[in-house]
């Protein structure tokens, strides 16, 4: 075991030994109640452990009855330092008892003879604080219901050494806050291995007699606690966190301490960090917290190493002040760290929320120790809908050999088609059902409708000839072409040619599809009458403005039909037939348009003669 310093020791040993009492303190909440009490410990064959109990009354004295509170006060079972007893930590009675916790000072093993047994303090400590919170539950105590539940054990010195043997043996208490304690005979070292719960070593940097690198150093390196805090006083030394005190300061001078603060100053600082420690661990003191955490940030005063996660609570709403929700979605709401207990204002009460409404969100949250927080408004807001519009009817063709474009209303930050293209509009040539997936600058997305897409395949237009006549089917627009060039005009379905070459149709349907007739032949004829009769025929006059005179200077034979009809065959114009026996056919043109025609005479038996004439 390490050794105390020596001289702390010897002094200790003077028959007579001058215990310095604490000034009166100043009156706060509570005046402070005394007894004395030698409960046994009938599990260690009956060892009376006599006891010291200081704790908050309505009247100072002894004896006197425990004030009332209806949340009980915190217990500290206080273990004395070496050859110190309760007397010289009167300080730490007039700040705690005042502020309402019951301190409770074994007086066994004080020592210098015989040597204390660190182990059985530890014992007689734990002892008590079963003690008193059974006391707290029986009716015919005087500390019936005075208690909160809430233990810590405390000491100074060796007491401090054998706070962590209480604490190892104790399951009952909930904290460990010690000054400048010292490595015992059973290892305080050994017993932090074990100590889980929220603890505080302070310390002296000038502390000649526990020195930090041998006790309180390594004593906080193996605490297993999950909230540990070494608090290091600057200038601070081993005695002057109690009262004066003979062995104490006699121990100390020896090594003689090199501070320049007083003894008051050093309570000072001690107390700064030590009484909102234990109002927030014991009390749930919440507000303590931040005071506890602020002087320890004083540079100045301490050198502080902390690990732990006993911060108060501060709620942040995950996804943040605002959330967009999409459309037929829902959105989940969170706490961006866990918390014992969770109150949101729609009545929910776990870590997570999920609405499908749009709206002002918060959450309010507890930690273990009834410390709260509540967070700011999430505002929730609809993000705009996608339009699932790709085409107004529904489906979407096109002509064989050619292509459609689909597209969707509105624009996004991305697309996902049902053929893997990632386009904002899609060019297919391929027929079948198409739909895309679209995404918005806020993260929601939308499917649009399904669309058919239709190949169409348009009917080949045919020519049907019939001397100087082409005609072919019913289609929404011609196109006919002589020699691979379109002719002027020629948009009817039918076409009177008199020139040879060769002829062909493009057509388009009532799709918008075009097709292409295959190539007819064309060579003029002149027949059916004899080359007399032929130069023996007048047309006149040429040009005709208001009669057109067809006059043969021999007779028509049989049934002839007289016909004039216009260059491009769109329509026949005039017709007239001639007896037999006549020489002469006549057609009033004055209201035709100037421009050329074609004067067709067919015969009884079908021969034809074309002449071209003038119409002006």
């Amino acid at each position: 075991m390490m050794k105390i310093n020596r001289l702390l020791l010897i002094a200790s040993c003077l028959a007579f030994v001058l215990l310095v009492n604490a000034q009166p303190a100043t009156a706060q909440s509570y005046e402070i109640g005394q007894r004395t009490i030698q409960p046994t410990d009938t599990s260690r064959n009956g060892r009376t452990i006599a006891t010291e109990v200081f704790y908050p009354a309505q009247t100072a004295g002894s004896n006197v009855p425990v004030a009332g509170f209806s949340n009980g006060f915190p217990l500290l079972v206080f273990g004395h330092g070496f050859s110190m007893n309760y007397n010289p930590y009167g300080n730490l009675r007039k700040e705690l008892v005042k502020r309402g916790y019951i301190m409770v000072f074994p007086k066994t093993e004080v020592g210098p003879v015989p040597f204390p047994d660190h182990g059985a303090f530890g014992e007689d400590m734990a002892f008590l604080a079963r003690l008193f919170l059974r006391k707290d539950s029986m009716a015919n105590s005087d500390f019936y219901q005075r208690l909160n539940g809430k233990v810590v054990a405390m000491g100074h010195s060796m007491g401090g050494g054998c706070s962590f043997l209480a604490v190892n043996n104790e399951p009952a208490f909930t904290a460990l806050a010690t000054l400048a304690p010292a490595e015992t005979n059973v290892s305080a070292i050994g017993a932090a291995t074990s100590v889980k719960v929220p603890s505080l070593i302070m310390a002296g940097s000038e502390d000649c007699v526990t020195p930090i690198p041998d006790h309180q150093q390594p004593m906080y390196d193996t605490l297993a606690s999950n909230c540990k805090t070494l608090a290091v006083i600057d200038q601070g030394t081993h005695c002057f966190f109690a009262n004066s005190n003979t062995a104490c300061d006699l121990g100390s001078t020896s090594c003689q301490p090199n501070s320049d603060i007083s003894r008051n100053q050093q309570h000072q600082r001690m107390f700064a960090v030590l009484t909102p420690w234990l109002n927030f661990h014991l009390k749930n003191h919440c507000t303590d917290y931040e005071a506890a955490q602020q002087a320890l940030a004083d540079t100045s005063l301490y050198r502080v190493q902390r690990k732990c996660n006993d911060q108060l609570p501060d709620v942040n709403a995950v996804p943040g002040d605002t959330a967009i929700l999409c459309a037929n979605d829902t959105i989940t709401i969170t706490t961006s760290s866990p918390f014992a207990n969770y109150q949101w204002n729609t009545g929910d009460t776990t870590r997570e929320l999920t609405v499908s409404d749009t709206g002002e969100y918060s959450v309010a949250v507890s930690d273990s120790l009834g410390c709260a927080d509540t967070s700011s408004s999430i505002h929730i807001t609809n993000s705009p809908t996608i339009l699932r519009t790709l085409c107004s009817d529904g489906q979407a063709t096109f002509c064989a050999g050619d292509s459609v474009e689909l597209s969707l209303l509105g624009s996004y930050q991305s697309y996902h088609w049902s053929n893997g293209d990632t386009s904002e509009s899609l060019t297919t040539d391929q027929p079948g059902q198409y739909w895309v997936m679209a995404t918005n600058q806020n993260g929601c997305q939308g499917v649009s409708d399904t669309i058919q897409v239709k190949e169409i395949t348009p009917v080949k237009p045919v020519i049907q000839q019939e001397k100087d006549l082409l005609t072919t089917g019913s289609f929404s627009s011609y196109q006919w072409y002589r020699d691979r060039l379109p002719i002027q005009g020629a948009d009817q379905s039918t076409l009177a040619v008199q020139d040879s070459g060769t002829y062909y149709v493009q057509v388009t349907d009532s799709n918008g599809c075009s097709s292409t007739s295959d190539t007819v032949m064309y060579e003029p004829e002149t027949v059916g009458m004899s080359d007399p009769v032929q130069q023996q025929m007048t047309v006149a006059p040429v040009p005709a403005h208001h009669k057109l005179h067809i006059r043969a200077k021999t007779a028509f034979t049989g049934n002839t039909k007289v016909e004039l009809i216009s260059l491009q065959g769109r329509q026949i114009v005039r017709s007239a037939k001639g007896a037999s026996g006549d020489c002469h056919v006549a057609f009033d043109v004055q209201k035709l348009p100037t421009g050329i025609y074609l004067l067709r005479i067919t015969t009884a038996d079908l021969h034809q003669l074309l002449r071209k004439v003038v119409i002006k």
